[in-house]
């Protein structure tokens, strides 16, 4: 015998084995371990699609978590923010005196005013860089949600009703919502009959 011949006789015998096993094992299995197979898949399909269920609902939860929690730190941080520019209120306010008192400014040395300026600028500048901003400068339109009024001045002129003549205490804002609202004069335009 060759060894081609003696190659394809075990290539044969394996094969012929094989055969025989599959007709072996389909002799063997009946219709009701069919049915036995089927059911267990039907179970395990229906366990992997609750565990699916359960595993996509768990990261939908996560991620809202995430989004709460971004949240949270967004609220915190802009409520210590507002809280820091309430301690500094009294600050802005002794500056706004300062430049209100026209005599006592004129009086005190031009190069002590310009430091005195250049400060408040920085100071301001520094507020808005964190979304604060001044509620109420004279000749803007009264807003009762920016401004408190204090009194209320005759004007001739009616484009001047209902404008902010003069500004007793400056307001401030933080990204839209009121920290202190500016308490100002405000015009009232009455027609002569």
């Amino acid at each position: 015998m060759s060894n081609n011949e003696a190659e394809f006789t075990e290539e044969n015998e394996d094969d012929i084995t094989a055969a025989e096993l599959v007709e072996e094992s389909t002799e063997s299995v009946d219709l009701e371990s069919i049915d036995e197979y089927k059911e267990a898949l039907q179970k395990c399909t229906l366990e992997s699609e609750n565990y699916l269920d359960g595993w996509q609902r768990s990261k939908a939860d996560f991620v809202n978590l995430k989004k709460r929690a971004a949240e949270d730190v967004s609220r915190i941080q802009s409520r210590a923010t507002e809280g820091f520019v309430e301690s500094l209120l009294p600050t802005l306010d002794s500056f706004d005196m300062a430049f209100k008192d026209k005599d006592a400014w004129e009086q005190a040395p031009e190069q002590w005013r310009k430091g005195v300026e250049y400060i408040y600028a920085q100071l301001q500048s520094v507020l808005e860089s964190y979304g604060v901003s001044i509620a109420g400068t004279v000749g803007e339109t009264f807003n009762h949600e920016t401004h408190e009024p204090v009194e209320t001045i005759s004007v001739k002129s009616e484009d001047q009703d209902n404008v902010i003549q003069e500004v007793v205490r400056s307001g401030y804002t933080l990204n839209d919502s009121v920290i202190r609202p500016a308490h100002v004069k405000v015009g009232s335009f009455e027609k002569e009959h």
